[in-house]
């Protein structure tokens, strides 16, 4: 399946991809994922605060929404992450004993071992991958990983929004270009 999605035939049943454009398709550098300034926007009619980051360029547009997981702790995939579950299990760590499964996981980046995407492959293969990854700072851990498995992944967030959206907050994230916006929504939306 690996093979499948990073060829553009498979594609993960809860995301929404859009066809490419002709920009999206060339080769990327690390130009290309270098952090680019981006522009304050305005709030949303209910007064949340839109964020504003990045998308990687093995990735098109998407539109996600579900249940953040929120953490302003850098999480370890390998050796603290449960390989079946989702779950951390870090002692002293902010998120000890809360799932990421099928949760938009909000946190600063990865820390640990260059085998830490295979945490993230194998949580994918069982269907307890987090449905996709923000990060105020890019991961060299989750960031190869989520391209590989077609996980929406974003990253360059102001780190407000570490603290501005909660754990079990509902968030859209939504790829144009780009650009990656997340927005809490409203209770009941």
């Amino acid at each position: 399946d690996c093979i499948a999605i990073a060829a553009g035939e498979q594609t993960v049943a809860r995301v929404e991809h859009a066809p490419p454009s002709a920009q999206e398709t060339g080769q990327g550098s690390a130009a290309a994922i270098a952090p680019r300034p981006t522009r304050p926007t305005p709030p949303a009619a209910d007064g949340s605060r839109p964020f504003t980051g990045q998308g990687l360029p093995s990735q098109g547009n998407f539109l996600v929404r579900g249940e953040a997981f929120v953490t302003d702790a850098p999480i370890t995939l390998l050796g603290f992450v449960n390989r079946e579950t989702g779950v951390i299990e870090e002692p002293g760590h902010p998120a000890h004993g809360q799932s990421m499964a099928g949760k938009i996981a909000i946190f600063p980046k990865g820390t640990g071992s260059t085998v830490a995407p295979y945490v993230l492959l194998e949580l994918y293969y069982r269907g307890m991958a987090p449905l996709a990854i923000v990060n105020t700072a890019i991961d060299q851990q989750s960031a190869p990983a989520c391209s590989l498995e077609g996980i929406p992944y974003a990253y360059g967030f102001d780190p407000a929004v570490l603290t501005a959206v909660r754990s079990g907050d509902i968030v859209d994230l939504r790829r144009q270009g780009d650009a990656v916006t997340l927005l809490r929504q409203s209770p009941g939306a």
